[in-house]
């Protein structure tokens, strides 16, 4: 497995761990940081679902494709496609409502270098 990949991985998944563990401490303070202002008691158990437990899902699989060979194709696939959606998400968007505030497009920026550099790590191991 070239060390690009390993290092692409390990990153993300500390990233992913980053937030996963704050979206379970702090739910509602997570969401905060990009705009929302979750007002209804369910509303806090979503965030904490998703932002969290899903998050630290996501972080595991990363880590698990850093450091065994054999999980390094799929959790550079996981990668590319999980951040290539929450680019186009944000691009849609983007389209409708505007340019979003600069911590919103730091995480754009940020998800689309992780699906870009996997989507060429991914072919870079293909031509191996």
């Amino acid at each position: 497995m070239p060390m690009t990949s390993r290092i692409l991985l390990a990153l993300a998944a500390l990233a992913y761990l980053w937030v996963g563990v704050q979206g379970l401490a702090d739910p509602v303070g997570l969401a905060a940081t990009v705009g929302l202002a979750p007002a209804k008691p369910g509303a806090a158990n979503e965030l904490r679902a998703s932002y969290g437990g899903q998050s630290l899902a996501v972080a595991v699989l990363l880590a698990l494709g850093a450091w065994r060979p054999a999980a390094t194709r799929p959790a550079l696939l996981l990668l590319t496609v999980l951040c290539g959606g929450l680019v186009l998400g944000r691009a849609v968007d983007t389209l409708q409502n505007g340019l979003p505030p600069a911590f919103t497009c730091s995480l754009w920026g940020f998800e689309g270098v992780m699906a870009l550099t996997g989507a060429i790590a991914l072919q870079v191991q293909r031509t191996r």
